[in-house]
């Protein structure tokens, strides 16, 4: 596939027009139109929908942008990486994670990692599990940070010491807001915010004692900072990690589930040889932070901590 026209096609979609778009990379409107006929007879589908003086996305188009933007963010960085097997470490480590306590960990980690590397740039990409698989199989995520249960075959992976501990988030002046531990009992007549990852949110169902059906399910949000905001406005109680930053604020009261309720973490990675200096440097570093164990089942940590603040140990 050429990648040029790849870039082409992206750009006519920025610019919202093939003129504009032929401008901005200094090419002819003709030029750039054969690039994407060709782009589209390799691909076997029409990318644009042309009509009289418009130009419109189809559906096949939207799917192949997506695409085509981790096919140009792979190729600067393999580019990248082939620059990087001298003596400076340099380039861009990207990783991904959801919002969880830890991920202050992880970020902390990747700071001191850039202040020993200050030629290393840091990118975290948010998003749920499969969403951070994915970039990583596409090349488009070095490592990322899954919570279990979750699937990482075909995946390197390492267990997380640090394990999430899962409380109930709810106004600060709501009446049970004043309990030290709450149970599934106290949450038996509340509406509740549920995680939004399905297998996530069967774990905490099943701590409630009940079918999920019969569960007041009020809502969901991928996001911590919405989820707050959502409790905040009284939609309903969250049942979620607890420590993460954005339920940090004192119109919110965070208390610990009884009984605990908590989930694995694993560090994962594909492997791949030989593997990226930048990637193989920031896996000695985290491995030598004494960070991960040895546990070969989530379900059987032994290894692992409730610790909020595990960085600080070493």
């Amino acid at each position: 596939m050429d990648l040029k026209a790849c870039r082409s096609f992206l750009a006519i979609i920025e610019a919202g027009s093939m003129n504009k778009a032929a401008a901005q990379l200094n090419m002819t409107q003709p030029t750039i139109s054969r690039q994407i006929a060709k782009l589209e007879e390799d691909l076997g589908v029409s990318l644009f929908d042309r009509q009289a003086k418009s130009l419109h996305v189809t559906r096949e188009g939207l799917l192949f942008a997506r695409r085509a933007r981790e096919m140009m963010e792979l190729e600067q960085k393999t580019i990248t990486e082939l620059q990087s097997f001298d003596e400076t470490l340099s380039g861009e480590l990207t990783i991904g994670c959801g919002e969880y306590a830890a991920t202050s960990t992880l970020v902390r980690v990747a700071a001191q990692f850039h202040d020993i590397h200050p030629g290393v740039s840091i990118r975290f990409i948010t998003g749920d599990s499969s969403q951070i698989r994915e970039l990583i199989e596409h090349g488009v995520v070095d490592v990322g940070l899954f919570m279990h249960p979750c699937c990482l075959d075909g995946l390197k992976s390492i267990c997380w010491k640090q394990r999430e501990v899962w409380g109930a988030v709810m106004p600060a002046d709501h009446p049970l807001a004043n309990r030290r531990v709450i149970t599934a009992a106290d949450l038996r007549k509340e509406d509740l915010i549920l995680p939004y990852r399905p297998e996530i949110r069967s774990s905490v169902v099943k701590w409630l004692g009940m079918k999920e059906d019969d569960a007041r399910r009020a809502g969901s949000s991928s996001l911590a900072s919405t989820c707050a905001l959502m409790v905040l406005n009284n939609i309903g109680i969250a049942l979620t990690c607890i420590g993460v930053p954005a339920y940090r604020r004192p119109d919110l009261k965070t208390i610990p589930l009884e009984p605990a309720e908590t989930s694995c973490l694993s560090l994962a990675w594909k492997e791949r040889f030989p593997k990226p200096p930048l990637l193989e440097v920031f896996l000695d570093y985290v491995f030598s932070l004494s960070l991960t164990c040895s546990c070969t089942e989530e379900t059987e940590c032994t290894g692992c901590e409730d610790e909020t603040d595990i960085l600080a140990k070493n």
